[in-house]
């Protein structure tokens, strides 16, 4: 049955309409991973999906004890692969695992010994896991609407560190770099779509635009870092330890999702407001 018949006669008897996006993930040991895009179910005939995507934090704000901050996330970028199952139209569940790799920034920290300076932390890249679970129901006039929670931590080792101070205007590598960044994070989605049926000659594809809300909840920490650097005139051992969390926990989703045929999909996503990001994915259902 071609996608093009199949959104007709979902019109006709509301069928529930679901996609999934899979992903198992390389979300690598550094940074720290992103709760990330939303999941869409699958429906009943194809239960079973994988797939890949790509995700790209432009910027997020974040704040440490209470207030917020110019602390920030300078940049996360990580390529997951996912695998989701379908127990039920409104009940489908996933897991992720990837690669990643994260910058984080802090502005203005206090440093024994030292005084004020910027810092920035990279990561190298390392492991990370999430899980989540969906599902969506039909609605008059062709809409469809769903719900996305997930789950993802990951803990990632420092591979490097700026050292600088605008004021005296200079900046140095950290050597002898040590610690931990940890990302743990918890998100849910809602969101509302509409599929629209098109064919061009033999094909049948549909478009799938979606737009929706979203509530996080992020603890990001700077554990243990360590690293030697010259200041104020000697060769300073800098200890350094953070937790924070995001500082704005409301957020937009718009996306839209085509579907090549009965078993190929792709997606792509921005969200707003909470974070600054860009994603990208590619599936296959079963």
């Amino acid at each position: 049955m071609s996608l093009a018949k199949r959104g007709e006669e979902e019109k006709a008897d509301m069928k529930p309409y679901v996609f999934g996006v899979v992903l198992v993930g390389l979300t690598l040991n550094g940074g720290g991973v992103h709760a990330g895009p939303v999941s869409h179910p699958l429906d009943d005939e194809r239960r079973f999906e994988v797939g890949v995507e790509y995700d790209h934090v432009l910027g997020r704000e974040l704040k440490t004890g209470g207030g917020a901050t110019d602390n920030d996330t300078e940049r996360f970028q990580a390529i997951y692969a996912k695998g989701q199952y379908a127990l039920h139209p409104l009940l489908n569940v996933y897991v992720r695992l990837g690669a990643g790799e994260m910058e984080r920034r802090v502005e203005d920290a206090f440093l024994e010994n030292i005084g004020r300076r910027d810092l920035t932390f990279d990561s190298d890249w390392g492991f990370a896991w999430g899980a989540g679970l969906g599902g969506a129901i039909s609605l008059p006039w062709g809409l469809k609407t769903g719900y996305d929670a997930s789950y993802v931590k990951a803990d990632a080792d420092i591979e490097s560190v700026t050292h600088a101070d605008n004021v005296l205007a200079f900046s140095r590598a950290g050597t002898s770099v040590s610690g931990d960044l940890t990302w743990e994070e918890f998100q849910v989605a809602l969101w509302v779509g509409r599929p629209f049926p098109l064919r061009y000659g033999t094909v049948g594809l549909v478009v799938d635009p979606y737009v929706g809300g979203k509530w996080s909840d992020l603890n990001f920490d700077v554990d243990g870092a360590q690293y030697t650097v010259t200041d104020a005139g000697f060769s300073q051992i800098v200890k350094f330890t953070q937790a924070s969390g995001n500082a704005e926990s409301l957020g937009v989703v718009l996306g839209c999702r085509l579907l090549v045929n009965d078993r190929v999909s792709m997606k792509v996503e921005g969200r707003l407001v909470d974070d600054y990001a860009v994603a990208g994915s590619a599936s296959w259902r079963f």
